[in-house]
């Protein structure tokens, strides 16, 4: 039997998920006499947890880092763990040394792995700013109260310890040195999926930005009478022109919280793609002149719209 444990579960370990690992170690190696655990630094590999934040953070235009980034990894790729795990699988059952590391070739910095990352997705060298802790980890807890699972303040124990060891011992399993990190990621594609952690999100906020300051220009921040004065130009009059002016104003604002709080819905951006269309289309119709306007309240639509799209291409089915 082989337990999949973690490197760091051992008589130091302090962080709720190293503990748990090291229980369910002693355990299994105290009832199972050819049980072997092994025990894997940060394991990087396309869709892991890992390897999608520390992407992310590799292709922000300004990366921050946890204190000065000095903290220590030794991070494997999870096809050498796999190939770890065989050869052990394949072997004699051990006598001794029950517990095996398995780690990359070389124990790097925080701040080296993001710049190495970020080299081999193409993009230019890293400006770095250093956060301190303290703020880290308030920023964590907001961001695992916003998509649980994802993130914890365990992350930043576990780094602040370190996770690191002798990589013989994975290399004499292996038959070969495990890939280095210089090999983890391959150019465009890899930059493409890493940015769009960020960019998808940083749309989003702009969108519901957009939809719910249009709702509150709507509800009163522009003078009413201008806004029904413009709307009775497309056949509309009175009560009916007032009450249009309303409605538009829900709409935008129902639109903008719901983009703040809906995560995968594919028919929010079809239904916002929907009522910018015909809205331009309005425009166009009554208010041609909108399209000359310095400011360009209506060729703007473009590049909502654009961004739109993008959301709905990404949205999950």
């Amino acid at each position: 039997m082989i337990q999949i444990s973690a490197l760091g579960a051992d008589a130091g370990a302090r962080s709720g998920f190293h503990l748990s690992k090291r229980a369910a170690d002693d355990y299994l190696l105290a009832i199972h006499p050819t049980a072997v655990v092994v025990q894997p630094s940060l394991v990087f590999g396309p869709g892991g947890t890992s390897a999608t934040l520390l992407c992310a953070l590799a292709t922000l235009p300004v990366v921050p880092l946890p204190g000065r980034g000095e903290q220590r990894i030794q991070p494997l790729h999870v096809d050498d763990l796999a190939a770890a795990i065989v050869a052990v699988v394949r072997r004699a059952p051990p006598a001794r040394a029950r517990r095996v590391a398995l780690v990359g070739p070389d124990a790097i910095e925080l701040r080296t792995l993001l710049h190495i990352l970020r080299t081999r997705m193409g993009l230019s060298p890293p400006w770095f700013v250093p956060v301190p802790k303290g703020l880290v980890r308030w920023a964590v807890r907001l961001g695992a109260a916003m998509r649980p699972g994802w993130l914890s303040t365990d992350l930043l124990d576990m780094l602040d310890r370190g996770n690191t060891a002798d990589p013989a011992a994975t290399r004499r399993l292996l038959g070969y040195a495990p890939r280095p990190a210089a090999e983890f990621v391959e150019g465009e594609r890899d930059r493409i999926v890493a940015s769009s952690v960020w960019v998808v999100p940083l749309m989003r906020t702009a969108i519901a930005i957009v939809w719910l300051t249009a709702a509150a220009v709507s509800f009163g921040l522009y003078p009413l009478e201008a806004s029904v004065q413009m709307v009775e130009r497309t056949g509309l009059r009175g009560g009916m022109a007032l009450a249009a002016v309303y409605a538009g104003a829900a709409v935008d604002a129902a639109f903008g919280i719901a983009t703040l709080l809906q995560r995968n819905d594919r028919w929010l951006w079809i239904a916002q793609a929907v009522v910018i269309v015909g809205y331009s289309i309005i425009l166009t119709i009554a208010l041609p002149e909108t399209w000359l306007h310095p400011f360009g309240p209506v060729v703007k639509n473009l590049p909502i719209l654009a961004a739109i799209l993008l959301c709905l291409r990404m949205a999950r089915r």
